[in-house]
């Protein structure tokens, strides 16, 4: 599906200019559910996840969320939401996930940032399961937090100075066995703050 670059600047450009221009870390992307955007021009549903709407409940802060509809199979047993950003420069990543599904169903969340030098951000802080029936809070600084990696190689992340990311990648996995193959299930993505 086409992302319509113009649109996307135009709609960020507050934002982003603060950040580019060296003032003080102000959220780049914050209350994203609530603003007035076609998800379809930033969001692509991948593999397991089938389906994603924005919701008023649950939500942590009050405002929207991210309803993610999945049907993980054994084939490929990840779903991913490919999300892609107006091309911004940010130090840190914040969000939260609810999960409302029963402990035997686990899952489990990586996060992926990726940058215009085609450079993988991978978050030192997921890989792990997802809480169940609470919310999952992931609050990383992309310096202290992240293993970078371009193709084979790995890169320290404090090594490189003023990436840039156009691709924000959540991808959960499920475990070969998993009790709910082909059922559907429900996850929930609130309070994505860039910074």
């Amino acid at each position: 599906m086409p992302i319509n670059r113009r649109t996307a600047l135009q709609g960020m450009a507050c934002g982003t200019a603060g950040a580019a221009l060296g003032a003080s870390p102000v959220p780049v992307y914050f209350n994203f559910f609530d603003s007035p955007v076609r998800l379809d021009r930033y969001t692509r549903n991948m593999h397991d996840l089938v389906a994603s709407r924005v919701v008023t409940e649950p939500s942590l802060q009050g405002g929207h969320s991210l309803e993610m509809e999945f049907r993980f199979s054994e084939k490929d047993r990840s779903g991913i939401l490919f999300w892609d950003l107006v091309p911004v420069h940010i130090s840190g990543i914040r969000f939260n996930v609810f999960n409302p599904n029963p402990a035997r169903d686990e899952i489990v969340l990586k996060t992926t940032l990726q940058d215009t030098q085609g450079r993988s951000w991978l978050l030192a802080t997921d890989n792990q399961p997802l809480a169940t029936n609470g919310w999952t809070k992931v609050e990383a600084n992309l310096v202290k937090d992240a293993t970078v990696q371009q193709g084979t190689t790995k890169l320290e992340a404090r090594d490189i100075a003023g990436a840039v990311f156009e691709h924000l990648v959540f991808k959960f996995e499920v475990g070969r066995k998993f009790p709910a193959f082909d059922k559907p299930l429900l996850l929930y993505l609130d309070g994505v703050e860039c910074v």
